[in-house]
């Protein structure tokens, strides 16, 4: 009974953006989303001031609204609008960031699959090439012993190298990049004018020694996902310059409204 008294709600809150969106009170909340990069709408809402959505309620208050009211669905699917919410009414409605509007989008991270390796060392005897420094771009040296009983350590395994025995050992790093993008909004759409690049190095290492009279082949990648941050971050010259970006972003909207083209400006790496 009560979700039949919300999913009333709702759709009064769907007639209030078809017929009256002015009508809304004062105490309406602004949140911005760019719908182009998101699968699922994120509306937060709720249908009394003292009710308190869980996420299960939250995913059926979605599902009500794109059954009662798919034009709000199809008219939220345009990037770059604002939702508006009244938090006592549930009552939602749409405004344009209006024609020239300008705005700076920052992305995640991203890499492209690649590890580039930097030094290696192997031989038939890991004592003779424990103490040899491997060197990474851009980062410091560590010597062969150093890569592998980090290793041993990061990846659980007890025990020592046996130096007596082969060993191998070997440095490497990858590449992820962030973009950073200057848009104009011009004929309902955002328009890229500016992209600019940060980079960031992550360093992975391969080696092989025998531990407990057992062979081991030890990869290690240290990365975001096990806990570890680039160890060098590079940036585009004007990759944290927003008052640039924001200015270059205006003058290509203004050659778009007046030759009807605009040249994109970036400064990345590929």
């Amino acid at each position: 009974m009560k979700m039949k008294k919300i999913a009333s709600l709702i759709l009064a809150g769907c007639m209030v953006l078809a017929a009256s969106a002015p009508a809304l009170a004062a105490e309406e909340s602004v949140v911005r989303f760019d719908f182009a990069s998101v699968e699922r709408l994120p509306i937060s809402y709720k249908p009394f001031s003292d009710h308190i959505t869980t996420p299960s309620e939250q995913d059926q208050h979605e599902r009500e609204l794109s059954l009662l009211c798919p034009n709000f669905y199809k008219m939220a699917g345009i990037s770059g609008f604002t939702i508006l919410s009244n938090e006592m009414t549930g009552a939602l409605r749409i405004e344009d960031p209006g024609e020239g509007a300008v705005r700076i989008s920052t992305g995640n991270l991203f890499g492209l699959g690649t590890i580039y390796w930097d030094a290696e060392e192997k031989g038939p005897n890991l004592g003779a090439i424990a103490s040899i420094y491997l060197s990474i771009r851009g980062g410091k040296k560590e010597t062969v012993l150093s890569i592998i009983m980090s290793a041993l350590d990061l990846l659980g395994i007890p025990g020592e190298p046996n130096m007596s025995c082969a060993g191998e050992a070997k440095r490497g790093h990858s590449v992820a990049y962030i973009n950073k993008a200057g848009e104009f909004y011009h004929n309902k759409t955002w328009e890229t004018a500016v992209l600019v690049q940060q980079r960031h190095f992550f360093e992975h290492t391969y080696s092989v020694s025998t531990v407990g009279g057992v062979a081991k082949q030890l990869a290690v990648d240290k990365t975001p996902e096990n806990g570890f941050s680039a160890y060098l971050i590079e940036n585009k010259p004007n990759f944290n310059n927003n008052t640039f970006i924001s200015n270059k972003t205006l003058d290509a909207y203004t050659a778009q409204k007046q030759t009807g083209v605009y040249t994109p400006y970036y400064e990345k790496w590929f």
